[in-house]
C-alpha cells in the first residue's frame, strides 16, 4: 500500500482555489496510481489531505467551502478510483471566530439587544469584521 499526506492551507473562503488544489491532488494521484500499476506494484493507495484551517473569510464563498468540506466532496474530488484517501480538519483562528459568532446568534435567539451586550460577541464581530468577515457572504449568517 502506498500513501501520500497532502497538506491544504488558508482557503479563506475562495472554492475556485480549493477546487484548483484538489484537482492538482487528484492529478497527482491518478500518475501515482499509474506508475505503480505499470511497475505492477500494489495499486492501493491510502492518502491523507491535512486542511489546516482558516476555511472562512475574506473570500465570497466560504458557504461554497464549508459545504465542500462538510458534505465531504473532498473524497470525491480526489479520485476514490485510486484508493482512499483521509481528509483531517484542523480549526484555524478565522473559523474559531466564526464559530464563537454562530455560537452567540444561537445563544441570544438573533436578538441584536441581548448580542450588543455580550462580551464574546463583541470581541468576535470586531476580529470578524477586521479581517475580512465583513466581506463574506456566508448565506446562513445574518449579514454583518
Amino acid at each position: 500500500m502506498q500513501s501520500c499526506t497532502y497538506a491544504i492551507a488558508d482557503i479563506h473562503g475562495n472554492y475556485k482555489a480549493l477546487h484548483r488544489a484538489l484537482s492538482v491532488i487528484e492529478k497527482h494521484r491518478g500518475g501515482r496510481y499509474a506508475a505503480l500499476v505499470n511497475d505492477n506494484v500494489d495499486v492501493t493507495l491510502s492518502d491523507t489531505i491535512v486542511f489546516t484551517g482558516d476555511y472562512v473569510d475574506r473570500g465570497y464563498d466560504s458557504n461554497k467551502v464549508l459545504d465542500c468540506l462538510a458534505n465531504n466532496d473532498v473524497v470525491a474530488m480526489t479520485g476514490t478510483k485510486y484508493g482512499l484517501i483521509k481528509p483531517v480538519y484542523l480549526l484555524g483562528n478565522h473559523d474559531d471566530v466564526f464559530k464563537t459568532l454562530l455560537k452567540c446568534y444561537e445563544k441570544h435567539d438573533n436578538n441584536s439587544y441581548h448580542l450588543s451586550r455580550d462580551i464574546d460577541f463583541k470581541i468576535a464581530k470586531q476580529f470578524y469584521s477586521q479581517y475580512g468577515g465583513a466581506n463574506t457572504d456566508l448565506g446562513y449568517m445574518i449579514a454583518n
